[in-house]
C-alpha cells in the first residue's frame, strides 16, 4: 500500500498498490488552496512507494499557509469587515499581516465631511477598526432618516397637496414651487408659486382658482375638481345642423338654441330653425325640416345627410370632349387636343337637374393640319402629331425639317452649304414614316475660292484669302496693287509718273497667278521742259528744268564766254542725272504685308469675296471696256486648292496680328 501523507499544501490519499508496475493517482490541494502545477497525479509503485513529480497548490485569495512541517493548511486572513457608523461608510478590507492599514471611508450620498478629521480610518491586522470615527452631516435641502437599519440623507421636499383647486407639486426644500390650478381651472389671484421651507411644509400663501366656463365645482374623493356642466350636444338630424350648446343652470328652465341647414339647403316653408336645449342635456323633440337647394340631391354620406349637387360627368365621344357640369347649367363643348371643329351643329348642350346630358346633335371635329386621329389605350381617341424628319447638318449637307409620310417614305432634296456645291450624283434623301432618315448621305465640296472650317462644331465654307501683284515703281513705270488671277496671266495696264509719257509700244504688263509681275518692262521718259529726279522716298520722278531757263537768259546778257562756261556745267548735270537713271533700282510704293493688314483691319478680319475691295485699293483699269466678269461662275478653271493655300501663306508668312486658319 501506498499510505497517505502531506507534502506542504498536496494531500496523497492511501492506495492499493499494483502487484508490478505503477499506478497513477490524483492528488488533492488542502482546503481553500488550488493547483498551481501542470497536473497534480503521482504514481503509486508496487513496492507501496510514491513516485513522480510532486504537485504544486498555493492557498486561494484571502487565505494564508500556516502550520507545523507535516501538515500545512490555509488560513483564513482577518478583515476588518463592512460598518456604517451614522453617516459614515467604512469599506469591508483585508486586515495587514502585521500592524495596521488605511483605507478611506466615505460619507453617505448627499452627505459631507464636518470638521478637519480625514475620512481616513485604520484596520489592524486582527481586523478591528481602532481610532475616532470622522463625522458626516447631510447636506442643504437634506436630513437624516432610518432607511432599512442604516443612516441616509434623504431630500426635504414639501409633498403634493390640493388646497381647493389650487395644486401644490412635490418641491425640494429651500425653494419656490410652481403651483397650478386643477384640470379645467383658471387661478383668480397673482403670482402663482409657493415656497417650500426647510423643513418640508409650504408657506401659507392664499392663492386661488376658478372654474372656467362651462364647468362647476364638485367633490370627487375628497377633492374638489371642476367638473363640466351637461351641454345639448351638436348633432345633425336630417339636413338639420345643432350646435353644442350648454344646458341652462336652472332646472326648470330651457334655452332656445337657432340651429342650420346642410350646405346648399333651405328651410322648409312653414318650418323654424329655433329648438329648444333643455336643463339636463337634451334636445327638444320640435324638430325643424330643411330641404336641398335647386341642382342638389340628398345622400348619406358618413351617417348623415347633405346635399350633393348633381353633375354631368366629363366624358369623350370621338374627337368631341364633354366637361363636368353641375346640373341645370349649359356646357359649352369642345374639340380634343391638336383638333378643330369642322360642323355647323352647335358646340353648346345642356345638363338636366338629374345629372344627364341632354340629347343633341353631336358636332364634327378634325384633326388640325400635320396631326392624325388615332385610338389610344387609356387615352382614348386623339389627334397625334405626324412625325417629322428634323433638320440635321452633316458635313456640308443641310437637311430641311420634313413632315413624314403616313406609310412608305418621301424623297426629299438636301442642300449644300452657303459656297459649297454638290460632288455627288444627287441631293436627294428619303423621310421615312417613322421620321427617320435614310439612303446615302449627299456629299458637297466648297466652290473654288473658299475652303472648308469648322465653327462652333459646324462646317461652313470661308472664302481663301487672295493673292497680289504687289504694287510698285519701275523707273517712272508706276505698277498698281491687282488680284491675281485663279490660274494663268491676267493683263494689267501700268501708267507713267506725273509729267511722264510712254515711249514703249505698251504700258501692259502680265500679273502671274503666284502673284509676279511678268513681261516686258514698259518704258517712260519725262515730258519737254522736265528731267528725271528722285524723290524724298526713293522714287524716280520728272521735275521742271527751271535751272536751264535762267542760263539761257544769263547767256544773252553776259555774251559768249559766259554762255561756254554755262554749257559746260549744264552737260556735267545732266550726265550726272542720266548716269542715276542707268543704276537706279525699282522701288515698292507699298509692301503686301502692309496692304494685307490694313485691308483687314479695316474690314473686320478676312475678305469674304474674291473682288477683295478692288476699286478701294487698286483704282479704276485703263481698258475698262476689255474688262473680264470676276464672278465666282465665271472664274477659269482654278488649280489645286491645296497649291493655292500654299501660295497665299507664302506671301503672308511675316504677317503680324492676322489670325489665319490652322491649315493655312
Amino acid at each position: 500500500t501506498c499510505t497517505a501523507r502531506n507534502v506542504g499544501l498536496v494531500r496523497y490519499p492511501t492506495t492499493l498498490a499494483p502487484a508490478s508496475g505503477s499506478l497513477t493517482v490524483t492528488t488533492q490541494c488542502a482546503d481553500n488552496a488550488h493547483r498551481t502545477s501542470q497536473s497534480l497525479n503521482v504514481r503509486c509503485t508496487s513496492s507501496g512507494g510514491w513516485s513522480g513529480t510532486t504537485p504544486q497548490c498555493r492557498c486561494n485569495t484571502g487565505y494564508r499557509e500556516t502550520g507545523d512541517a507535516t501538515q500545512r493548511i490555509c488560513e483564513a486572513i482577518p478583515s476588518c469587515p463592512r460598518r456604517i457608523v451614522g453617516l459614515v461608510y467604512y469599506p469591508s478590507t483585508l486586515a495587514p499581516d502585521f500592524g495596521t492599514k488605511d483605507v478611506l471611508a466615505r460619507c453617505a450620498d448627499n452627505a459631507r465631511l464636518v470638521g478637519s478629521i480625514s475620512l481616513s480610518v485604520r484596520c489592524t491586522s486582527s481586523g478591528i477598526w481602532p481610532g475616532q470615527t470622522p463625522e458626516c452631516q447631510c447636506d442643504d435641502g437634506y436630513r437624516e432618516y432610518t432607511e432599512e437599519n442604516r443612516q441616509i440623507c434623504q431630500a426635504i421636499t414639501c409633498g403634493p397637496k390640493n388646497v381647493g383647486l389650487v395644486h401644490y407639486p412635490t418641491t425640494f426644500g429651500k425653494r419656490l414651487g410652481d403651483v397650478q390650478c386643477v384640470d379645467h381651472a383658471h387661478q383668480i389671484t397673482p403670482g402663482f408659486t409657493a415656497w417650500c421651507d426647510g423643513s418640508g411644509n409650504w408657506s401659507d400663501e392664499i392663492l386661488e382658482c376658478e372654474c372656467d366656463e362651462g364647468y362647476r365645482v364638485v367633490t370627487q374623493y375628497e377633492k374638489k375638481i371642476c367638473q363640466a356642466v351637461p351641454s345639448c350636444l351638436a348633432k345633425t338630424v336630417d339636413l338639420v345642423h345643432y350646435p353644442n350648446t350648454l344646458a341652462p343652470s336652472s332646472v326648470s328652465r330651457s334655452k332656445t338654441v337657432a340651429v342650420q341647414c346642410a350646405d346648399n339647403a333651405h328651410v322648409r316653408t312653414g318650418s323654424s330653425l329655433s329648438v329648444r336645449c333643455n336643463y339636463n342635456g337634451n334636445w327638444s323633440t320640435d324638430v325643424p325640416h330643411c330641404d336641398c337647394d335647386d341642382g342638389y340631391r340628398p345622400i348619406s354620406e358618413d351617417n348623415k345627410m347633405l346635399c350633393e349637387a348633381t353633375v354631368c360627368e366629363a366624358k369623350s365621344v370621338g374627337l368631341v370632349r364633354y366637361p363636368a357640369t353641375f346640373g341645370g347649367s349649359v356646357a359649352d363643348l369642345q374639340c380634343a387636343d391638336n383638333a378643330h371643329s369642322n360642323s355647323s351643329n352647335n358646340m353648346r348642350v345642356l345638363c338636366n337637374s338629374i345629372g344627364v346630358w341632354s340629347d343633341h346633335s353631336l358636332p364634327e371635329c378634325l384633326c388640325d393640319d400635320k396631326y392624325r386621329i388615332v385610338n389610344r389605350k387609356g387615352e382614348g381617341i386623339i389627334c397625334e402629331a405626324i412625325p417629322s424628319c428634323q433638320a440635321k447638318i452633316e458635313g456640308l449637307v443641310r437637311y430641311p425639317n420634313t413632315l413624314a409620310p403616313k406609310i412608305g417614305s418621301d424623297t426629299v432634296i438636301a442642300e449644300c452649304a452657303d459656297n459649297a456645291q454638290r460632288t455627288s450624283t444627287s441631293l436627294n434623301v428619303t423621310c421615312l414614316s417613322n421620321g427617320e432618315w435614310s439612303g446615302v448621305i449627299p456629299q458637297c465640296e466648297c466652290d473654288l475660292e473658299y475652303y472648308r472650317a469648322t465653327i462652333s462644331d459646324k462646317q461652313i465654307c470661308l472664302a481663301i484669302p487672295p493673292t497680289l501683284c504687289e504694287a510698285m515703281s519701275e523707273g517712272l513705270v508706276r505698277y498698281p496693287n491687282w488680284i491675281a488671277p485663279l490660274v494663268g496671266t491676267e493683263t494689267v495696264a501700268t501708267q507713267c509718273a506725273d509729267n511722264a509719257h510712254r515711249t514703249s509700244t505698251s504700258l501692259n504688263v502680265t500679273c502671274t497667278s503666284d502673284g509676279i509681275w511678268s513681261g516686258p518692262i514698259p518704258v517712260c521718259e519725262c515730258d519737254d521742259e522736265h528731267h528725271v529726279s528722285t524723290a524724298d522716298d526713293g522714287r524716280d520722278i520728272c521735275k521742271g528744268d527751271n535751272l536751264m531757263f535762267t542760263m539761257i537768259s544769263l547767256l544773252t546778257v553776259s555774251g559768249g564766254a559766259l554762255l561756254i562756261l554755262l554749257t559746260l556745267i549744264t552737260i556735267t548735270i545732266l550726265a550726272i542725272r542720266l548716269l542715276k537713271v542707268s543704276i537706279k533700282r525699282p522701288k515698292h510704293s507699298e509692301s503686301y504685308d502692309q496692304l494685307w493688314v490694313r485691308t483687314a483691319n479695316n474690314s473686320g478680319g478676312f475678305p469674304t469675296s474674291s473682288t477683295f475691295g478692288m476699286s478701294n485699293i487698286m483704282g479704276t483699269r485703263e481698258d475698262d471696256e476689255d474688262e473680264e466678269d470676276c464672278s465666282p461662275s465665271s472664274q477659269p478653271p482654278n488649280k489645286s486648292l491645296e497649291t493655292r493655300l500654299v501660295s497665299t501663306s507664302r506671301q503672308v508668312d511675316n504677317m503680324e496680328g492676322v489670325v489665319f486658319p490652322s491649315h493655312l
